[in-house]
């Protein structure tokens, strides 16, 4: 049987919070099979903050996470 994992980073549309601006970022995974696909899953990772000028990246993630994914 054809099985194979896709993986990949996905943002989702920037919400505005009271002048700053929230772009969450999602781990995506995709397991195919023969006749299509079996399994999603979805993961906040990260979270982009905007706020005038500066940028912030808030990790969403425990560094153990990593461990996971070599």
């Amino acid at each position: 049987m054809f099985m194979r994992i896709i993986e990949g980073t996905c943002p989702a549309a920037a919400m505005d919070a009271g002048g700053r601006f929230l772009i969450p970022v999602f781990r995506v995974r995709f397991l195919l099979i023969e006749k299509g696909i079996n399994a999603v899953s979805l993961k906040p990772i990260m979270c982009i903050v905007m706020e005038g000028e500066m940028r912030y990246i808030l990790s969403l993630e425990d560094p153990g996470d990593f461990m996971e994914h070599p």
